[in-house]
């Protein structure tokens, strides 16, 4: 799992079925976190949660962009929290069902990246 390039995660679809999953390992979270640079990840409220905040050329940019990753979490089945402002747009990804992360939140990250580089 951690020899996943940031091309292949991109290409990924996330898996809906969460019977007997569970959270990543520490060591696969790290390396998966190697492929996407630009996401931090987020202790704070005990479930760990991978963060982006975009910075956007303005109120409308920010809002397609959340649109489009909106419109990407309901093909994929797998939603994000969302927080839109002037020039910017924060995206956040756990899994709910583990608790903390699973590779749909990477999945779903690289997928976000490809994306707002169309918005850049």
């Amino acid at each position: 799992m951690t020899d996943i390039e940031l091309e292949e995660l991109e290409k990924l679809d996330c898996v809906t079925d969460y019977n007997g999953a569970s959270k990543l390992p520490e060591n696969a979270t790290k390396a998966l976190l190697l492929q996407i640079p630009s996401w931090e990840l987020d202790i704070s409220s005990g479930a760990h949660k991978l963060v982006r905040r975009y910075a956007l050329k303005d109120f409308a940019h920010a809002l397609r962009l959340a649109n489009h990753i909106g419109d990407l979490a309901q093909q994929q089945d797998h939603h994000p929290t969302l927080e839109v402002a002037w020039g910017k747009l924060a995206v956040s990804w756990w899994t709910h069902s583990v608790l903390g992360l699973h590779l749909n939140d990477f999945i779903m990250a690289a997928k976000c990246d490809a994306v707002a580089a169309q918005y850049a």
